[in-house]
């Protein structure tokens, strides 16, 4: 099952460890490569953690300036999001399926 930025919300991103994070990265295109989700991984970077991060973030990380901008974009994208009603929010389970 993918993951569209639609069906997501705030609340449920919270919720993310990396490795949930990094699957939901995949899927969405961005064109990044496993060097960049190690990065993350090395940073433990959750859901939690990476909507407050911005794209200086990133490059502190060691990210160059494309994935970094990538990155703050799905950022901004994740937390533009309107909220949907409790009752359509997915598990986890769900997205790792």
């Amino acid at each position: 099952m993918s993951i569209s930025t639609t069906e997501l919300d705030t609340y449920l991103v919270e919720n993310w460890d990396t490795e949930t994070l990094v699957l939901y990265l995949r899927e969405q295109g961005l064109k990044l490569n496993e060097k960049h989700f190690d990065i993350l991984r090395n940073e433990e970077i959750t859901g939690l953690s990476f909507l407050d991060m911005t794209k200086e973030d990133f490059q502190s990380y060691g990210l160059k300036g494309g994935p970094a901008t990538l990155l703050a974009k799905e950022v901004k994208i994740l937390k533009d999001n309107t909220k949907r009603a409790y009752s359509s929010y997915r598990t986890l389970k769900d997205f790792k399926a």
